[in-house]
């Protein structure tokens, strides 16, 4: 079981630069799906694991919905200055202006599960993205973070996601893309257990984009306060793995978590 926190070092993103998981990653086109759905546990997920995706799609102009599955309100459980529903209330804003840069015309859709919870809501989580990618059309492209995240809220939006493939949703081209977030926080860049990955070359108006995107979660990139609770919680050494030339995904055929591994509690 991979334990962690966000306050922990972070692997060195040279160390993943110099991988084998990056080196042979094969690149893709991902425009060739005809629709973009990416599933968000918590805001900054989505620009953090596929802001430079959801910006081609968005420039594009083909289909884009990016579910919010909450509002990230328990990102800081010990603030002695700011509640969860203020927290909620901050995050979704600063989601909505990520969002404004990244694909302005973009479909937002909040299903308002509870932070940290999302094992035990996973059935609503489910229903929810059935309706959803029943409405879209053509080929589909899911986005989620990786099952093996080591985070169970990442987690549950990795199994919601796969169960539509599983169960032949909509009878048509549907794949899913895990993304690592936490994987590139704590992961080992030298263990022969890695999957398989895909990977997109970000331009640098993509790149220029997902930057200003992220900027916009000052909730999390900056303290909430001086006070003891408001630390910041995601560190430059972290970001760092997001602000890469390129965006990496295990595709849905090898999205299974490391042997042994089961989600730890993270921000």
């Amino acid at each position: 079981m991979v334990r962690f926190e966000a306050a922990d070092p972070s692997t060195p993103e040279q160390d993943w630069l110099d991988s084998a998981v990056v080196a042979s990653a094969a690149s893709v086109d991902p425009l060739t799906f005809d629709a973009l759905i990416v599933v968000a546990a918590h805001p900054d997920d989505e620009t953090l694991s596929a802001g430079g995706l959801i910006a081609r799609f968005g420039a594009s102009a083909r289909a884009v919905t990016v579910v919010l599955a909450s509002d990230g309100e328990a990102s800081h459980p010990d603030s002695p200055t700011t509640q969860p529903a203020r927290l909620a209330e901050l995050r979704r804003a600063e989601f909505a202006r990520a969002m404004s840069i990244l694909a302005p015309r973009a479909r937002a859709i909040r299903l308002e599960l509870s932070d940290g919870r999302l094992e035990q809501q996973e059935r609503a989580l489910t229903e929810a993205l059935r309706s959803i990618v029943g409405e879209a059309e053509g080929s589909v492209l899911i986005v989620t973070p990786w099952l093996g995240d080591g985070h169970p809220d990442h987690s549950a939006t990795a199994r919601a996601a796969t169960a539509l493939v599983a169960d032949g949703t909509g009878a048509r081209t549907i794949e899913v893309w895990g993304a690592p977030i936490w994987a590139w926080h704590w992961g080992d860049p030298g263990s022969t257990e890695w999957p398989h990955a895909v990977r997109i070359e970000l331009t640098p108006d993509e790149q220029d984009a997902k930057r200003r995107a992220g900027d916009a979660y000052t909730t999390q990139i900056a303290p909430l306060s001086p006070e003891p609770g408001d630390e910041t919680l995601l560190s430059a050494e972290f970001l760092a793995h997001f602000d890469r030339s390129i965006e990496l995904f295990f595709p849905e055929t090898t999205l299974v978590p490391l042997s042994g591994l089961e989600g730890a509690a993270a921000p």
